[in-house]
């Protein structure tokens, strides 16, 4: 951007088109600041900005989502006429579908535009789904094409992501019968994927399977990682391995997020083989130290009962934060190595890493099976006290249950009268079961 400054201060006569140049390179570099002040600038030096330029702020806006900043840009733009400008005002839908809670914005906004078009319709009907508006966002997809405006692939997309309730299944139905009946131009792999994706949130793996299978689109790793996910949700964890050589195959791409998904089979199987044989692959196409991968090779062979190997994955991150602190401490718990999950848990705090609810967990569960009653109770009272985290149902549940099997009855009895949430008791077993009663 400094040969552009340079440009803009060596030309005795700047334009419209030079300052709009350099308001939108610095919004596409990501530097909205910038933008907005070389914004200022042009207006100060009587450059009068136009439809690209606005489109080119609004656009910075909503990347960032900066709603103040944009409504003062939306403001404006009546003074120049440019409130109704197809590009402008499909720049303010994005912006409000993004960033405003106010559906009427969105709404006005989009009936401002003249003619609208592909872009326009699309980013209402992605405002509609961010608000949950799923029947809206549906009708709007058919009002469009009632108006001549064709949707394209990522119109489809958009509006299968962003269908999150009950009636998601039914409109992917709707969809997939459009897309079969009009051979549908831009059928590609975010359309079919999203489809895939659908079918599999709903447990519907045969219609998933004929989409990938079927569908003249390019089946790429985000196919065969939803279907994957699907299987695994099923406990068809043999059949989701198969996806896995289905994808060296056909030649794949494969990510730290596939392989992980994968090691989840393996680790539902307790395969040690094929956990192997991923880890290996793994390493060999360089995602060794991907931190999911990590994550899962560590479950995977804790339920392998590995724990050398876990041990070991755990060791080779460099900087292990939360999550991957938990899988170490969860695959101790599980194989009842509870003296050591404790000695993690101080490691943990010692390098500055932050538990979370589910370390808490961990630790109550770790204190309650070995018996240190004493130091469960320090763990409970420290978890708002020194790292701010605030006891759920399940940690109470976890602390009354401790107390009730080492026959702290009356610490029991009171911390139940106290505490501001039903712990579930039905779970609570050993002597504290007396304690429903109360």
């Amino acid at each position: 951007m400094g040969y552009a400054h340079t440009v803009l201060h060596s030309t005795p006569q700047t334009d419209v088109v030079l300052w709009t140049a350099i308001i939108t390179g610095y919004a596409r570099s990501g530097d909205l600041q910038s933008a907005l002040q070389m914004f200022r600038s042009m207006t100060r030096a009587a450059v009068l900005p136009n439809a690209f330029t606005y489109a080119a702020l609004i656009s910075a806006c909503s990347s960032f989502r900066a709603l103040q900043p944009g409504r003062q840009i939306h403001a404006r733009l009546f003074k120049f006429g440019l409130e109704h400008d197809t590009s402008v005002c499909n720049a303010l839908v994005d912006l409000y579908s993004k960033s405003s809670s106010r559906l009427l914005d969105l709404l006005h906004t989009f009936h401002a535009v003249d003619k609208p078009n592909v872009v326009s319709w699309t980013a209402l009907i992605a405002g509609l789904a961010c608000h949950g508006r799923d029947e809206e966002a549906f009708l709007a997809f058919s009002q469009m094409r009632l108006s001549g405006v064709l949707p394209n692939s990522f119109t489809v997309s958009t509006l299968l992501k962003g269908s999150s309730s009950s009636l998601a299944f039914l409109h992917a139905r709707k969809i997939h019968g459009y897309i079969l009946k009009t051979s549908f131009e831009s059928l590609d792999a975010a359309v079919g994927n999203s489809l895939v994706d659908v079918y599999v949130r709903f447990a519907r793996m045969d219609d998933a399977w004929a989409v990938a299978t079927t569908m003249a689109f390019i089946r790429d790793r985000f196919t065969y990682t939803s279907l994957a996910r699907g299987l695994n949700q099923m406990g068809l964890q043999q059949r989701t391995l198969e996806m896995f050589v289905r994808m060296f195959h056909e030649d794949v791409d494969i990510d730290g997020f596939s392989i992980a998904s994968f090691l989840s089979s393996a680790a539902s199987l307790a395969s040690i083989e094929t956990g192997k044989q991923l880890h290996s692959c793994s390493v060999k196409l360089g995602l060794s130290s991907d931190i999911s991968v990590s994550n899962s090779l560590i479950d995977m062979y804790s339920k392998c009962k590995c724990m050398g190997d876990a041990r070991s994955v755990f060791q080779s991150i460099s900087e292990p934060k939360v999550v991957s602190w938990n899988a170490l401490m969860s695959a101790l718990v599980s194989n009842e190595y509870y003296n050591e999950a404790l000695s993690a848990f101080e490691d943990m705090t010692l390098v500055g890493a932050k538990p979370d609810g589910i370390t808490f967990s961990l630790m109550l569960f770790a204190c309650n099976r070995s018996g240190l009653v004493d130091i469960g109770i320090k763990y409970f009272n420290s978890m708002g006290n020194l790292f701010g985290v605030l006891p759920q149902r399940s940690h109470y549940t976890l602390f009354l249950d401790m107390l009730g099997r080492s026959g702290r009855l009356t610490e029991a009895a009171s911390t139940i009268d106290v505490i501001p949430i039903q712990p579930d008791l039905v779970n609570v077993q050993g002597s504290i079961g007396i304690l429903k009663s109360l």
